[in-house]
């Protein structure tokens, strides 16, 4: 397994997502946010999120033009400078009889 995530890393650094993918997380990524200021709770923990991260609650609200404008090319540029061997951290569970 741990092969085949070094494997998916390498291809997105060197020939980056498809569009479609980039597609796919977009409307994830906007589809969990509408879901949690469906509610009060939820649009409260969004907002509290957003000040606390960015010291601007209406971050909550500016951040899905910023998603919007990632492009595939963005991502394999940033895969490619940060997602590289010497930066991994890799860990192993074992179960507790086998240690």
């Amino acid at each position: 397994m741990e092969r085949a995530v070094y494997e998916e890393v390498e291809r997105i650094a060197t020939e980056g997502p498809s569009e479609a993918e980039v597609d796919r997380v977009r409307t994830w990524i906007e589809a969990g946010s509408v879901r949690r200021m469906q509610s009060n709770l939820g649009l409260a923990f969004q907002l509290v999120d957003s000040e606390s991260l960015f010291g601007d609650w209406r971050e909550t609200f500016r951040s899905a033009r910023r998603l919007r404008a990632v492009r595939p090319e963005d991502v394999r540029r940033v895969a490619a400078r940060y997602l590289v061997a010497s930066n991994r951290t890799v860990a192993t569970l074992l179960p507790e009889d086998a240690r």
